[in-house]
């Protein structure tokens, strides 16, 4: 019988580059997805991250493109724009678009695709989709961890059982369910996930990856720094950890009191039946800033995180199976996992309470919020045929009546 390990969790060929001269953009990620409806054709999807802040002067910087031209991928027209900043960071200031000072956080994502191909050929050294930019924000390259100022973005499709002219598209790429963590703050203990699935169920593996340069090559870092110790690390501070990065789960944490914007690129490998088929790389710079305390008639220096447990249902499943705690070098949970059969049920309750205050003295209310290609959606948690793959789906129900999502929900 097959087993698989759960975590379960808070939360080629390379021809040319185009390049475009934006130093507004900080990074992005490709993806690509085989047509449901055509097994013969396969499409491209780009994501550019910008800086969205406001300037000294009160203006904004540069907007996206609207295309790119994805090297192996043909031209990709810009179909969305969001504004991804984080929803709120810290009591002195919302991080939104149009509204922060550049350099702290406000990011808008362009999304781009290409129309429905058909199966390109792909070498057995692989295929490289790649699109890349002359210049990377001044605060990271040269001022943060890179002395190369141009990046690129890439992603690598690679023959499955030695099939270098497939006619079917037989892979979609993996994909990130979580938009990218941009900001922290100063001397916090992070903890962060970029969601990383598969739809067609692959295995994945995490690494870091070097930063390239626009023509191709491996940009080259500030003394101190590396592709696999992007941000700083204890040499320049004894209190940083360096950035840790759990391989099965791709759970990143660190904590680290050297403010500055740093590039980080997480490569995900997906792998079949022991044959590496694709890698896809999220290029992106992590914003370490001071977070203010509040101020108020209940004002507080810090703000502790809430507490999370999770517990086995005991009584419904007497034996298990159990969930274990990881925790890390800080001695801080990141993570719980549990070991299962195939199509073994389990059922655990989360908890959580904050005992912090707002500043107008009210406590603080609690959001739970998850993701996952096998969790029910957010709208309809409790229902086992909402996930995005794979049906039935994990479900979530609350334990006092307030819906997820909400504050409040414990």
């Amino acid at each position: 019988m097959d087993m698989k390990r759960v975590i379960l969790l808070f939360i080629g060929i390379l021809l040319s580059v185009s390049q475009v001269n934006a130093t507004h953009l900080i990074g992005g990620e490709i993806i690509w997805e085989c047509n449901p409806n055509n097994p013969n054709q396969i499409r491209y999807t780009v994501r550019l991250y910008r800086e969205c802040g406001v300037t000294p002067t009160g203006g904004s910087p540069a907007g996206l493109p609207g295309s790119v031209n994805l090297v192996n991928g043909g031209l990709c027209s810009q179909i969305q724009v969001v504004d991804v900043s984080p929803d709120c960071y810290d009591n002195s200031l919302g991080i939104s678009c149009g509204v922060t000072p550049v350099g702290e956080g406000a990011i808008q994502m362009g999304i781009y695709r290409s129309t429905w191909q058909n199966m390109p050929t792909i070498p057995v050294a692989g295929l490289t989709l790649s699109w890349g930019s002359c210049c990377r924000p001044g605060t990271v390259a040269p001022g943060g961890n890179l002395v190369t100022t141009s990046f690129q973005l890439r992603a690598t499709m690679y023959p499955y059982n030695n099939v270098t002219n497939p006619v079917q598209c037989y892979d979609s790429s993996p994909d990130f369910l979580e938009d990218p963590k941009v900001v922290a703050c100063n001397g916090a203990d992070i903890v962060y996930n970029n969601l990383g699935f598969d739809p067609d169920l692959d295995s994945l593996y995490y690494e870091w990856a070097y930063a390239k340069s626009s023509a191709g090559g491996n940009a080259t870092y500030n003394s101190g720094y590396s592709f696999n110790n992007p941000i700083p690390d204890n040499t320049f501070n004894p209190l940083n950890t360096g950035a840790q990065l759990d391989g099965a789960s791709g759970q990143v944490n660190f904590t680290c009191y050297t403010d500055g914007a740093y590039a980080t690129v997480l490569k995900v490998e997906e792998w079949r039946c022991g044959q590496l088929i694709g890698e896809i790389f999220r290029d992106i710079p992590l914003i370490v800033r001071p977070c203010l305390p509040t101020t108020g008639a209940c004002p507080s220096a810090t703000n502790s995180p809430p507490s999370l447990n999770l517990e086995v249902d005991s009584i419904t499943y007497p034996n298990g199976p159990w969930v274990t705690p990881v925790y890390n070098t800080n001695n801080i949970l990141v993570y719980y996992e549990t070991t299962v059969y195939a199509r073994e049920q389990i059922n655990f309750d989360i908890t959580s309470f904050d005992l912090d205050f707002k500043p107008n003295c009210t406590p603080d209310n609690i959001e739970f919020v998850a993701a996952g290609g096998n969790l029910s959606d957010a709208a309809n948690w409790g229902n086992p045929n909402s996930c995005k793959f794979n049906a039935p789906c994990a479900t979530i129900t609350s334990l006092n009546g307030n819906p997820p999502g909400s504050g409040g929900f414990i």
